[in-house]
């Protein structure tokens, strides 16, 4: 099942497909399509927040809130390109919403 996700950020608009997910029960995987390449990223819950794993780039990182986007987008984009940066939070954003993740935000 893939699932189509329109991002929006700063007056610019694009769309995406989650292609792949899974629910570890302590972490999720997603993997999404954007101009016909495929990215993956890694997510859970953490003592102090939750974490972000991005292999593709050998970068982790530590977040409050699944569904903080913009803050998100700023952090993400301290170790990546801001266009990927935008897109992962957004799939990531968009899946917790999926799948109705609770955490401390929502």
């Amino acid at each position: 099942m893939s699932v189509a996700i329109h991002c929006t950020y700063e007056g610019y608009e694009w769309s995406i497909e989650l292609t792949d997910f899974f629910d570890y029960g302590s972490h999720y995987y997603v993997a999404f399509t954007q101009e016909q390449e495929t990215h993956e990223f890694y997510f859970g819950k953490a003592k102090t927040g939750w974490f972000v794993v991005i292999p593709k780039w050998a970068v982790s990182i530590m977040i409050e809130s699944v569904y903080a986007l913009e803050d998100n987008i700023k952090l993400i984009d301290e170790v990546l390109d801001q266009s990927e940066s935008i897109t992962i939070a957004h799939a990531m954003y968009e899946y917790a919403r999926m799948i109705d993740i609770k955490d401390s935000e929502n």
